[in-house]
């Protein structure tokens, strides 16, 4: 379960990376 966990968190936290990215381009604040 330990490894599932990880997982998720390293997708998340490339998910609102991705987000944060792509607000900067457009200038939204979210």
């Amino acid at each position: 379960m330990g490894d599932a966990v990880q997982q998720f968190f390293a997708v998340k936290a490339k998910i609102d990376a991705a987000e944060r990215e792509a607000g900067r381009e457009t200038g939204a604040v979210t």
